[in-house]
């Protein structure tokens, strides 16, 4: 593995659990009361004896044993473990949930197990700001404010550089964005598998950074030539939780080694962390970076 990519693994990891942490703070009125999804949590496992991890043995059947039993000891099932994340930090991030129990006594009893490190709430989230349907909008006065102009008598971009958008999609087959989205890579989580937008925030997100530029068409992004992979974790309604945005990085991270991706964008935000028993981000952060 290139020295790159290992330091670009390393970010990403160090984003999802930025994202655990609080990286969801400021949005809508139901996220400022702590929304999270009842009955579920996002744990984070240790790796016994010393053993280094890899996607391969993350996804295997020892270690989805061990994650499964750790979970029903808890009263819980696993839905979900993020491979190329665990290989990323040699800990098992899981999705767990129970059919009977609420989100707050499942965390609990994972936090009495000696082979959890920490456990969250799967919180609620959703995409930042509303894109209107205003055709001057697209203008991104932004564009002078950053002296792109000035950049760009220098380079407008490069094929060879992936930039990926963690957000609601984009469209395929928009006429200032078709040549640069890498339709092959991108994918979705949330509403449909192939990384089509059904909210528009994604597309807008998609446009800032690669539409063509010089074509007579629309408008400029900053990177008039560069592939754009869409990775769609929220909904129509942008809504998403904290399962869907670890889907999409671990995705990512799992793409480090055969694909050129410079840059992530995740434009979303969502809870506040609470002072109790159910919402301690806070640990699952520290674990991480012990």
């Amino acid at each position: 593995m290139k020295s790159s990519h290992i330091r670009f693994r390393r970010a990403l990891f160090i984003l999802a659990a930025a994202l655990m942490f609080g990286l969801f703070a400021g949005s809508e009125a139901a996220a400022r009361n702590g929304a999270y999804v009842e009955g579920e949590a996002i744990a984070l496992l240790r790796v016994g004896g010393g053993s280094k991890l890899s996607a391969a043995s993350a996804s295997g059947a020892s270690v989805q044993g061990y994650v499964a039993g750790v979970a029903a000891s808890a009263g819980g099932r696993v839905l979900k473990t993020y491979d190329a994340l665990s290989e990323a930090s040699n800990k098992v991030f899981a999705h767990i949930k129970s059919d009977s129990e609420s989100a707050e006594a499942l965390i609990s009893r994972l936090e009495k197990d000696p082979n959890v490190l920490s456990a969250m709430p799967n919180y609620i989230g959703r995409v930042t700001d509303t894109t209107p349907n205003d055709p001057r909008y697209g203008e991104l006065w932004g564009i002078k404010a950053i002296n792109a102009p000035a950049a760009w008598d220098v380079t407008s971009g490069d094929e060879s550089v992936y930039v990926a958008v963690i957000d609601t999609g984009t469209s395929f087959g928009h006429e200032d964005l078709a040549g640069n989205i890498d339709a092959v890579h991108s994918i979705g989580f949330a509403g449909n598998t192939t990384g089509a937008d059904d909210n528009g925030h994604g597309t807008h997100v998609s446009g800032t950074i690669g539409a063509i530029g010089n074509n007579g068409i629309g408008v400029a992004g900053v990177n008039w030539r560069v592939k754009i992979i869409a990775v769609k974790i929220a909904g129509s309604d942008g809504n998403l939780t904290v399962a869907d945005e670890i889907s999409g990085v671990n995705y990512v991270t799992g793409l480090m080694d055969s694909v050129n991706i410079k840059a992530v964008n995740m434009s979303y935000g969502g809870w506040y962390a609470k002072e109790n028993a159910a919402d301690k981000p806070s640990a699952v952060y520290y674990a991480a970076y012990k």
